[in-house]
């Protein structure tokens, strides 16, 4: 796989997937007690999904909806778990109140739902990778999937505590990458990051 030498300039070219310096070298560690999950109440869409993603999503509607409150179920009920917005895009819907239809409320917090019915073995996954992967996006342009570093105020807690667990931004969302692009992508990204001698975090 080709890979190119990461400088302060360019960013490190995996194959077709491009990851900027930002994404390699800032921490990053979700804050829950703080940020209160907000990534899923805020925002103007909900959150986009791939052609599979909204294929899944809607086959298994009738085995989600125990998953959801009240709120989302009258909303999938309605819209499904797959509607295209104004640019065409496959996302899960709002719910009257402006959240994700697929987020449930924990007290104070707010929570995705998804990751139930993943450990309930009905999803094969515990995520939309736009979700999991957040705050890392994916700008697809052929033949390249280039990952951004979506910066959002609500975020600012995270930087803090992935500085002080040393976790870095690129190994918070590792899962997620593997999710989108296979395990053969993270051993090769694994391998390159020794070869380069960049940073790992202090638990990797």
């Amino acid at each position: 796989m080709y890979c190119n030498r990461m400088t302060s300039n360019l960013p490190l070219i995996l194959g077709t997937v491009l990851i900027p310096r930002e994404i390699m070298k800032e921490f990053f560690f979700c804050n829950l007690p703080v940020c209160k999950g907000a990534c899923c109440v805020y925002g103007e869409d909900g959150p986009p999904l791939s052609s599979e993603e909204a294929w899944i999503l809607s086959s298994l509607e009738e085995k989600l909806l125990p998953f959801l409150d009240n709120s989302g179920r009258t909303i999938i009920k309605k819209e499904g778990f797959a509607m295209r917005d104004s640019s065409g895009t496959f996302t899960i819907p709002l719910t009257p109140e402006g959240r994700c239809a697929a987020a449930i409320s924990n007290g104070n917090q707010t929570l995705c739902s998804l990751p139930q019915a993943f450990n309930a073995k009905i999803l094969p996954y515990p995520k939309p990778v736009s979700c999991h992967l957040y705050p890392v996006r994916i700008e697809e342009k052929s033949p390249f999937s280039i990952l951004t570093y979506d910066r959002w105020s609500i975020c600012n807690s995270a930087k803090q505590e992935g500085k002080k667990r040393n976790i870095l931004l690129i190994d918070f969302v590792m899962e997620a990458l593997e999710q989108r692009f296979g395990p053969l992508f993270i051993q090769d990204l694994k391998d390159i990051r020794q070869t380069q001698s960049l940073p790992f975090s202090a638990t990797k």
